[in-house]
């Protein structure tokens, strides 16, 4: 898998040459280091590459909330998880409504082993976000990171009111929620 990865970042590195190339795929390219990074032994890391990255995405597509999150990755990869978790809170504050954020950044939180912390936060999002098919496939996979017994009946609930959801959003909905129910038996 890492020559796969080997391969996608050299397309995307061709692809980001061409005069019309997309802003968006500077954040692949560290997307990928940073996956690339993960599974090398932290002596052969090379984090210069995936900031090299980050620093065209940013310019390219300012404020964009991915770049954020992949920052915060980095940051936690690296094992600075006050960092990552002061950087999306930062990025919380002028994207407060952004399920994207909030769940990086219970995850940062969960990472530090506090699951009590992390649990709060989530609830505090659940409060600040309106209903929404991202919010509550967000919720399916926490249930299913954190299974708890009564994690079938949570699962369920999530698919009850989606009248108001457009169709295809729904249907993504209950095929997270059908894997999910299938995944824990």
């Amino acid at each position: 898998s890492q020559g796969r990865i080997g391969e996608s970042l050299e397309e995307y590195r061709q692809l980001m040459r061409l005069n019309d190339a997309p802003a968006a795929g500077w954040t692949q390219i560290a997307r990928l280091l940073i996956i690339q990074n993960m599974r090398q032994v932290p002596s052969d890391r090379n984090w210069k590459r995936v900031e090299d990255a980050l620093k065209k995405a940013d310019l390219f597509t300012p404020g964009n909330i991915n770049v954020s999150i992949l920052k915060a990755e980095m940051l936690a990869t690296q094992g600075d998880l006050k960092g990552a978790e002061k950087l999306l809170n930062d990025a919380k504050k002028t994207n407060p409504n952004s399920v994207e954020l909030w769940t990086a950044l219970t995850a940062i939180v969960e990472k530090s082993q506090d699951t009590q912390a992390a649990e709060q936060l989530w609830e505090e999002a659940e409060q600040q976000l309106s209903d929404s098919v991202r919010l509550r496939m967000a919720r399916a996979m926490r249930l299913l990171k954190h299974p708890k017994d009564d994690a079938p009946q949570l699962l369920a609930a999530l698919a009850v009111n989606t009248d108001h959801f457009p169709v295809r959003e729904r249907m993504r909905l209950y095929r997270v929620l059908t894997t999910g129910l299938l995944r824990l038996g």
